[in-house]
């Protein structure tokens, strides 16, 4: 997915991101998900401050989805949420420390796939400021 707009809102500190499928037919990854679904939107609004930079017009993101299951919609013990109000998923995590020194965790299963993604991003930051 491509951030195509991030709206700020006037009226309280929200952001309105909107994104769509946008594809380059020469990196077989897209080229699959094109030829299975293609065309796609996606819109959310945001109220987390923490995040609000992460969203960037032009920047590209991996949009993962899976299945929930009523445990973990119930508040099942194993699916709690941990002091600051985040779901504790009781599986392995990594810390992933940002330039700008925070940090956040994320389980294990998905760090490989967001580091590739922000490797990914800083080539593409880096091909633009070389041109």
């Amino acid at each position: 997915m491509v951030c195509d707009e991030v709206v700020h809102s006037r009226y309280n500190k929200r952001r309105h991101i909107k994104m769509m499928a946008e594809y380059d037919k020469t990196i077989p990854e897209e080229k699959r998900f094109c030829e299975a679904s293609p065309w796609a939107n996606f819109d959310i609004y945001i109220n987390n401050e923490q995040v609000f930079d992460f969203f960037e017009p032009g920047g590209k993101y991996y949009l993962d989805m899976r299945r929930v299951t009523d445990q973990e919609l119930k508040g099942d013990p194993e699916y709690v949420r941990d002091e600051n109000g985040n779901y504790d998923l009781k599986e392995p995590c990594q810390v992933i420390k940002l330039e700008d020194g925070s940090e956040f965790s994320v389980p294990d299963r998905l760090a490989d796939h967001i580091k590739k993604l922000t490797i990914r991003a800083l080539v593409e930051d880096l091909g633009k400021e070389t041109l």
